[in-house]
Formats: structure tokens, C-alpha cells, sequence
């Protein structure tokens, strides 16, 4: 079976360090270009199903981009592939209101999202995308308990030294406050 289990130790060391002057204007000139060929005029209403658009990602050599908050039903969340010239809507994340981020890791699509259903925010695919299930969440051996908790996000991977992560946000109830954990991906 397919799970997150939470990272022991400090969570700093996943976190890149500052990027030099060279480096942050590479950054300004990749948005410029992206901008400018891939969501202009013609492709907005390609993407009008979502609020916004705030990454790109590739994978398997294909430019997807994450349906950030669906204007649809919530009962399955979006996401943007790049085919050819042309932005393609595929719907079908389970219960994805928000669609964070996107990673190919171990021959399988991750979905971060963010949903009505507290713990599951980590939907995979095995089949490029076709179909998704979501990944349980464990912490110490345990499938992670939410009680007290209003709502979960995943919001960012990274893959760091072989190993897959996911940044996952949990709002308490009643409060203002979040607990934010790393869960590592394990097979099996």
C-alpha cells in the first residue's frame, strides 16, 4: 500500500538555501516567457474552470499545470495539461477543491490538494494520470489521526535525496493556529 509517513527531524534541511543575483533573474526571465506563450490571450479561456494558475510543472516531458480552486463542482478537483499548442482540462482528483502542486516520483503522478475530507490531501496515480486514489497519511505507525483539525492541505514536494516528501498544513479547530508536518513517501 501506498503512504506518507511523517519525516522525523528538522524540517530546515528540505529548504533551499537563498538564491544568488544570477539565479533570481533567471527566475524573472522564466515567468516573462511562460507568461507570455502559455497563458496568453488565447489560452485563458482554456483554464477558465479555475481561479488561477500558479505553477507549471513537468511530467514525463509533458507541461501540466495544477487547478488551484475549481469554479466547478467539488466533487473532483482539475488539473492542465499542455497538448501541443493547447491547454486540456482533465477532472479527475477526488474531492480535490484545490490542486497545490503536481510531482512524477517513482513512475507515478501525485496530486497535492486540498479537500472537504480531513486526511486525504495526497491523491497518486499509477496509470499517467487517468485515475487517482489517495495515499494515507501515517505517523508513527498509525494512520495519522485528525481529530481536531478543520481541514488538511498538501501544498508542495520535493524530492531530496532519492526520497519523496509532501508538505502537509492542518488547521485546528476553533483556532487560528496550523500544525504543518512532512510526511516521506513509502511503498509498501
Amino acid at each position: 500500500q501506498t503512504h506518507l509517513g511523517q519525516r522525523a527531524g528538522n524540517a530546515a534541511r528540505l529548504r533551499a538555501d537563498g538564491m544568488g543575483d544570477a539565479a533570481q533573474r533567471q527566475v524573472v526571465r522564466l515567468k516573462a516567457i511562460l507568461k507570455d506563450d502559455l497563458l496568453g490571450a488565447g489560452h485563458r479561456a482554456e483554464m477558465a474552470a479555475d481561479q488561477a494558475v500558479h505553477r507549471f510543472v513537468e511530467i514525463g516531458g509533458t507541461l501540466y499545470t495544477p487547478g488551484i480552486d475549481a469554479n466547478d463542482s467539488w466533487d473532483s478537483g482539475n488539473f492542465y495539461v499542455l497538448d501541443g499548442d493547447k491547454w486540456t482540462q482533465v477532472r479527475n482528483l477526488p474531492n480535490g477543491l484545490h490542486c497545490f502542486d503536481m510531482i512524477e516520483y517513482d513512475g507515478k503522478i501525485f496530486a497535492g490538494l486540498g479537500t472537504e475530507i480531513l486526511g486525504n490531501t495526497v491523491a497518486v496515480s499509477q496509470d499517467k494520470g487517468k485515475t487517482f486514489t489517495f495515499a494515507p497519511l501515517y505517523r508513527d505507525g498509525a494512520v495519522f489521526d485528525t481529530a481536531g483539525y478543520e481541514y488538511s492541505r498538501t501544498y508542495a514536494f520535493v524530492e531530496y535525496n532519492g526520497d519523496l516528501y509532501a508538505l502537509v498544513t492542518f488547521k485546528k479547530i476553533g483556532s487560528l493556529s496550523y500544525d504543518r508536518l512532512i510526511f516521506r513517501y513509502e511503498d509498501g
